[in-house]
């Protein structure tokens, strides 16, 4: 199969007390997990529904490694296990240790064995409202760039990573300078890139759901149909003006029926 780029998604088990732990005290145990599965199957979904997306390869790359049963799971119920790969994460299950970058780093080398050409793009399992358009534009268009999308923690939710950078230079440099889950997470991750001649663009601002106001405000996004497509970048502005590529947002489905069914928002009227 002649790939053209690949996609790992980087993504916890969605266990009751494992899962999205700082939303327990407003959904419980239950309710945090579920919602984590139902932004997991948003993603998964939109990617893989996505026609300009076909032809590039997908790794579903997950916490604990005794989780497979869960994640191909997932992949069953919505009948894309043709078209995800699960790969464990190695050494380990935590998410937020020192060694996130070797983490990484093996993924990025893995995503590169599994494909012909392009770059290798990483994108979390908590940001369901996934820039399309972006992630598109990525892959196709600028494959020798880097594009990364800030997140509003300072973080950031998506790195498209080109095929010519050294793998032990994207990541590493994270861990050794313990800038992981910090305020400057994205900022560390530019520097790291720049330092090594990496053209560095920015795409919009993404979202992750780990605090209840998080929450609180992906539900007012959802009622007023005010999507992060309204958070644009000028690269972003000038490739819609020119009629290249339209600023587009991804389906939130399995997210709002779950954000309803938790109570946290309004059921649409039919």
């Amino acid at each position: 199969l002649n790939t053209n780029g690949c996609i790992v998604v980087v993504a916890k088990c969605p266990i009751p007390s494992k899962s999205k732990t700082r939303l327990i005290p407003l959904l419980g145990e239950k309710g945090a997990a579920d919602l984590a599965k139902a932004m997991l199957c948003d993603v998964l979904t939109n990617l893989a529904t996505t026609s300009e997306l076909d032809n590039v390869h997908k790794i579903l790359y997950f916490a604990p490694s005794s989780g497979e049963k869960i994640m191909s799971g997932i992949l069953q119920e919505l009948g894309f296990e043709s078209k995800w790969t699960t790969l464990p994460m190695l050494d380990g299950n935590n998410l937020l240790s020192s060694d996130l970058g070797h983490k990484l780093t093996h993924a990025l080398i893995q995503g590169r064995i599994a494909i012909s050409n392009g770059p290798v793009m990483f994108l979390g399992m908590d940001s369901p409202e996934l820039p399309l358009d972006e992630i598109e534009s990525a892959i196709h268009d600028r494959p020798n760039e880097a594009l990364l999308c800030p997140a509003d923690d300072g973080g950031y939710g998506m790195l498209s990573v080109p095929s010519h950078v050294d793998a032990n230079k994207v990541f590493l440099p994270l861990s050794a300078g313990k800038r992981w889950s910090t305020s400057l997470t994205a900022l560390a991750q530019i520097k790291a890139l720049t330092d090594e001649d990496v053209l560095v663009r920015l795409g919009r601002i993404m979202f992750d759901m780990d605090e209840p106001k998080d929450i609180a405000a992906l539900c007012q996004r959802l009622e007023s149909n005010q999507m992060p497509g309204d958070f644009v970048t000028e690269d972003c502005l000038r490739r819609s003006s020119s009629g290249n590529s339209i600023p587009r947002t991804g389906n939130c489905g399995f997210t709002r029926i779950e954000l309803e069914k938790l109570g946290q928002l309004k059921k649409q009227s039919i």
